[in-house]
């Protein structure tokens, strides 16, 4: 197994810090993130995160994703 990528750890810490002190609720949470082939950052959520609940705090997960890259825009579910 790969020891995690510095800049996914600060993609995680970056949103999970910004969502705690907007005080989201507790389960909206990033467990892991990277940046896919475009440079778009991907995030998974915790169990109970649903894409629903995660969109209703766009703004703020944004806003902490901003952080690291201005060219975040939106966040999406992703249809497997």
């Amino acid at each position: 197994m790969r020891p995690p990528n510095k800049m996914h750890q600060e993609i995680v810490s970056a949103i999970n810090i910004d969502v705690f002190h907007k005080q989201a609720p507790a389960h909206i949470k990033i467990m892991n993130a990277r940046r896919n082939a475009k440079g778009g950052i991907m995030g998974i959520t915790q169990q109970h995160a649903t894409p629903e609940t995660a969109k209703r705090y766009r703004d703020i997960i944004i806003t902490a994703a901003k952080t690291l890259n201005t060219g975040v825009v939106d966040v999406e579910e992703h249809e497997t």
